[in-house]
């Protein structure tokens, strides 16, 4: 007996009903789960890509590790914590950073200027980003060099590799000066031998020079404002092993503190829109009941003849139940496979294009959490919403 229901809910499933709206409801059902399992995945891996595109920009220009001063802005060369960095085998980069105005011709920009040593362009994978002019060293012979940012580039419209382009940075000077004296501005003169292109964050604020320069800029002789470390195999060990080993002498960020505002808003988007599809596919339970409901009432000749030949209450139950999870379960494992042949094909084809954008095609990244998460989720709501429609069955048996 106990793969009778079993074997009836299948012939339920597949047999043609007296009322064909019955069949309408069902297949309405089972594309319903199939719809809202296939967006499900596409949406989530979409947002997967993006956040994996975003984060990988970021992972390249921010470091593993940011170590900055607790009091003040700038510091000095620390030996000790750079021979304890050495010994780890661990690659830095001595970083300073300030707000600078940025002329030439008739356009004017307020920009980060970032002075950093050669090795910093490496660890940053300057190179692989870089979208016009060419990776010159900013300190060879010639501090006035500079790589801009795309966005930098469009708004101060410059002209790189041109040997005449040279763009004036005006910063404060420090000391006590009058605000509206010349004075108190401190002028130099770049040449923008590259563009790089990260994230537009990025790519409207950073303008990289080098460190030399930076400090002759602001004023900051043999001063810096951040030890920048890359290559870090775990970056909260590392965070715990300095912030233990030198107290508060320095504020140790990981690469996620850094722009943890960044990670939160892409994990809140996603799940707040796999909210959203979840309450889709509660609205299409809603038919999956309305189906089984009709079912039940239209099956009632047959419920009489199951207690005629012995079944219990809970037998009949279980056919209306498992025809209910059957048509769950084929809906969602369509759509599962029909998501994931769409997303691997965007991932080996990107047929589907992104204009103006700094990847040709839509990025996607299909994780096995989500696949997994999705079908429990829609399998679990199918089986809730055939709870009720096989509980009133085993009521027309008694």
């Amino acid at each position: 007996m106990v793969k009778t229901p079993l074997f009836i809910a299948k012939r339920y499933l597949f047999a043609k009903k007296s009322t064909q709206a019955i069949n309408i409801i069902a297949w309405v059902s089972l594309l319903g789960f199939a719809v809202g399992v296939f967006a499900m995945i596409v949406v989530l891996s979409t947002m997967n890509g993006f956040e994996k595109l975003v984060f990988s920009m970021y992972n390249d220009f921010s470091p593993d590790i940011h170590i900055s001063p607790s009091q003040g802005k700038v510091m000095e060369r620390d030996s000790l914590l750079e021979s304890y960095l050495h010994e780890e085998n661990l690659s830095f980069s001595k970083t300073l950073e300030e707000n600078a105005a940025f002329y030439y011709a008739d356009f004017q920009h307020i920009a980060r200027v970032k002075g950093v040593e050669p090795i910093y362009l490496q660890n940053a994978n300057l190179e692989k980003h870089l979208v016009d002019g060419e990776m010159a060293p900013l300190d060879k012979n010639d501090t006035t060099s500079a790589i801009i940012g795309l966005g930098v580039d469009y708004k101060l419209a410059t002209r790189v590799g041109d040997p005449n382009c040279l763009i004036e940075v005006n910063a404060p000077k420090r000391g006590d000066y009058a605000l509206q004296s010349l004075e108190s501005i401190k002028q130099e003169i770049l040449r923008p031998v590259g563009v790089f292109a990260y994230d537009d964050a990025i790519n409207n604020k950073y303008v990289l020079v080098s460190l030399a320069f930076a400090q002759k800029l602001f004023d900051r002789p043999d001063k810096f404002s951040a030890y920048e470390v890359y290559k870090v195999k775990n970056e909260e060990n590392l965070q715990l092993e300095l912030q233990h080993r030198f107290g508060d002498k320095y504020q140790v960020k990981t690469r996620y503190q850094m722009h943890e505002g960044l990670f939160k808003m892409f994990k809140t988007e996603k799940w707040f829109t796999f909210t959203i599809l979840v309450f889709v596919l509660l609205l299409v339970s809603f038919n999956l009941v309305g189906s089984l409901s009709l079912l039940v009432i239209e099956k009632k000749s047959d419920i009489k003849t199951f207690k005629s030949i012995g079944m219990t209450a809970k037998d009949v139950r279980r056919i209306f139940f498992l025809e209910g999870v059957f048509i769950a379960l084929i809906g969602s494992i369509s759509g599962l496979c029909l998501g994931l042949v769409f997303c691997f094909a965007q991932i080996k084809y990107g047929f589907i294009k992104i204009s103006g954008a700094i990847v040709e095609s839509y990025p996607m990244q299909v994780k096995g959490v989500d696949v997994l998460l999705c079908l429990i989720l829609v399998i679990t709501i199918g089986i809730l919403a055939s709870v009720y429609p096989a509980i009133k069955a085993g009521r027309y048996h008694d």
